[in-house]
């Protein structure tokens, strides 16, 4: 009950920030337009990606991430929030109330020329109590992540399965973790390589949202010299030919699943999360982890073509 009591206090005071703020010559006459639609974000370090919606006529968004608390992966974990906007519409405050990791981010809107625009993310405190964040945002010194323009449906003529269709030259999955039967965790080393989409899927003669993968990919070890880490398991063992995997799509082409059956373990799932560049190009924010007996292997980063 406090968790919601607490969520709607800072609703209604965001949600009268965000109301309060004029139109200046900097906005649109509808200043819900500045941020309405689908984006896709990675932030703290990779251990947070998703997927959040603004919907123009007000300020509230809804919301779906993947999250790595502790030793476990929160997937698909769906819920609102709200966000305000500063007196010249380039960044504001931004709430993502999920069930699981409930987020406060103050942001930054620039202009990008591979995205069209990027929001930069900064300060992650979340207020127990009033006084809450005001217009303009007063914003810290390092980044926390990003969150780029993500689509609403398949491309034009595209089935969800042929979405992900191709070579992706650009795999790099860092900040990989390694939680063994302690408690404390750190970052190990990271997957980078390349994927080659294979052949969709058929059951009984009729064609799914999936497909086959090839993986080609390196782990490396950090620091240097690349070798395990005393006292943890190694990263996954890859093959020089490549390793097998398949992936599924969601039906608007904005969400999916990548699984790779390395050797070691098996398999390594990542949710997908896609971004729409300028000339229509698909990348996608993934987020994942497997679980082998006690251990725990989680990474977060892009692929791309």
């Amino acid at each position: 009950m406090k968790s919601k009591l607490s969520f709607a206090i800072r609703y209604g005071i965001l949600a009268s920030m965000a109301l309060s703020i004029p139109a200046f010559a900097q906005c649109p006459a509808d200043i819900t337009t500045v941020l309405a639609g689908r984006w896709t974000f990675r932030a703290n370090n990779n251990s947070v990606a998703g997927q959040f919606t603004a919907r123009q006529g007000n300020f509230r968004l809804s919301v779906v991430s993947t999250t790595i608390i502790g030793s476990s992966l929160v997937r698909y974990d769906s819920g609102g929030g709200v966000y305000s906007l500063n007196p010249d519409c380039n960044g504001g405050v931004l709430y993502l109330n999920n069930s699981y990791a409930p987020v406060q981010w103050e942001f930054t809107l620039t202009p990008d020329a591979v995205f069209g625009r990027v929001m930069t993310f900064r300060t992650g405190a979340i207020p127990s109590a009033p006084p809450f964040p005001t217009p303009p945002a007063v914003l810290g010194n390092a980044p926390l992540g990003n969150a780029w323009p993500a689509p609403t449906a398949c491309p034009a003529g595209v089935l969800p399965v042929n979405s992900l269709s191709g070579v992706y030259n650009t795999v790099s999955l860092s900040g990989v973790t390694l939680t063994v039967p302690s408690p404390s965790s750190a970052p190990v080393g990271s997957i980078t390589g390349r994927i080659t989409v294979g052949p969709s899927l058929n059951f009984a003669g009729v064609l799914a949202n999936r497909g086959t993968l090839t993986f080609l990919q390196t782990p490396t070890y950090l620091p240097p010299p690349n070798s395990p880490p005393a006292n943890a398991p190694q990263l996954p063992q890859v093959s020089q030919g490549g390793d097998p995997g398949q992936y599924f799509m969601d039906s608007d082409c904005s969400t999916g699943v990548l699984t790779m059956y390395f050797a070691w373990p098996r398999p390594l799932t990542y949710d997908l999360y896609a971004r729409t560049a300028l000339d229509g190009t698909f990348s996608y924010v993934a987020l994942g982890a497997s679980f082998t007996g006690d251990t725990f292997l989680a990474s977060g980063g892009t692929i791309a073509r």
